[in-house]
This record gives C-alpha cells, sequence and structure tokens, in this order.
C-alpha cells in the first residue's frame, strides 16, 4: 500500500537522476564540434575536478539506494532507461578521447543498471523488435 508521500518521493527521485543524465549529457556535448575536443574532454573526466567525472559521481550516489542495479524505487522505471542509454552511449566507444569503460571502472551502480537493462527480458523485446540493425 503506497502512500502519497512514497510516490512524490520516487517521482521526485526519477527526476532527480534524469537531470543528472541530462547533466551528464549537456557537459559532453558542450565539447562537440570543438577543435579541442580531446583536450576538453580528458579534462572532464578527471577524477579531481573533472567536470564530467563529478557528474557521473554524483549520479552513481544517488542510483540503487533500495535496489541494486535499480535506479529507484524497487522497479524498472524511466529513470532506469534514461540511464540505461546514457551508459549505452560511453560504453559503446563512440565518445572520442573518453574511455570505453569511463562508466565500468569508476561507477558500479550505472553499470549495474546498465546491466540489468541489458538482459531485462521486455526491454530486449522491444529491441529486437524496434532497434535491429
Amino acid at each position: 500500500d503506497w502512500s502519497s508521500d512514497v510516490c512524490s518521493s520516487d517521482l521526485a527521485k526519477c527526476d532527480e537522476i534524469m537531470d543528472g543524465c541530462t547533466d551528464v549529457t549537456s557537459t559532453i556535448g558542450a565539447t562537440m564540434r570543438k577543435d579541442n575536443a580531446e583536450e576538453l574532454r580528458k579534462a572532464l573526466i578527471q577524477p579531481d575536478g573533472g567536470r564530467l567525472f563529478m557528474h557521473c559521481s554524483g549520479l552513481n550516489k544517488i542510483v540503487c539506494n533500495e535496489v541494486a542495479g535499480i535506479a529507484c524505487g524497487k522497479s524498472l522505471t524511466v529513470a532506469d532507461l534514461c540511464v540505461w542509454r546514457l551508459v549505452g552511449w560511453f560504453n559503446s566507444g563512440v565518445l572520442d578521447h573518453i574511455p570505453q569503460d569511463f562508466i565500468s571502472k569508476n561507477f558500479s551502480n550505472l553499470q549495474a543498471i546498465y546491466d540489468a537493462c541489458e538482459t531485462n527480458e521486455k526491454i530486449g523485446e522491444y529491441v529486437k523488435k524496434y532497434h535491429q540493425k
């Protein structure tokens, strides 16, 4: 039996996580089409003050607080899907000058959400139906 406070708190947590994903995307986006993208991105991923590292670290801390591999609450939400696609972007290796293992080496909760979504049967069916190459 859910109270309105629990639902509101779960919704707020989902919003917070999605906003965090947007912050990460915006931080990387600011380096797109820059002549010094390599220099900028290498600075962003530094553990001691890199803005991207800071954003991912904060996001990593606020997820998986109730259930391992679940962004917030006790079941899959849109926040999980946002983290899944964000981490998939990093893990794909398409981001020049950001190591493909940046997330997996540094942010275990974010990687756990990605892994849980990758093995989720319903997500797998959707991907197979709509996103096969």
